[in-house]
């Protein structure tokens, strides 16, 4: 009895956490003016980028875009996050291509994040590793 109340509180918790913050893939074409200027100015340089805006919004631009002679491609498997008080997690899986012309693959994506309040911290992780942002960018009012 005491686990199924448990399981049920688990449950209730989860969804709980996840109505503060939703994540969406969103392409380039249905982005925001502001975000499609950040964009453009990291568009040509590999890399993982945050972008904030005034209204509680986080765009994540994950560029594997351009590949190195004689390296493998990069792709990107799966993105989430997690929530653990004051702080959000974000987690990327990365893996490695030496056909670069598999059209299956995510070389370069954009996630909307929307959250109902600030975060202290924000922390990436790439394959269960952490890591930082290459570059970071606010919308000033």
């Amino acid at each position: 009895m005491y686990k199924r109340f448990a399981v049920i509180g688990l449950i209730l918790f989860l969804c709980g956490c996840s109505s503060k913050v939703t994540v969406s893939e969103i392409s380039l074409a249905q982005a925001e003016q502001d975000v499609l200027k950040f964009i453009n100015i990291v568009h040509e340089e590999n890399g993982r980028y945050l972008y904030t805006d005034d209204n509680n919004q986080i765009y994540i631009f994950l560029n594997e875009k351009y590949v190195k002679r004689g390296q493998d491609a990069v792709h990107f498997t799966a993105f989430y996050i997690t929530v653990q008080q004051d702080e959000l997690n974000v987690f990327i899986n990365q893996d490695y291509a030496s056909d670069y012309s598999d059209n299956e693959l995510k070389y370069q994506a954009l996630y909307k994040v929307s959250t109902l309040g600030e975060f202290d911290r924000i922390n990436l992780f790439s394959n269960g590793q952490p890591v930082s942002f290459d570059r970071i960018f606010s919308r000033e009012s």
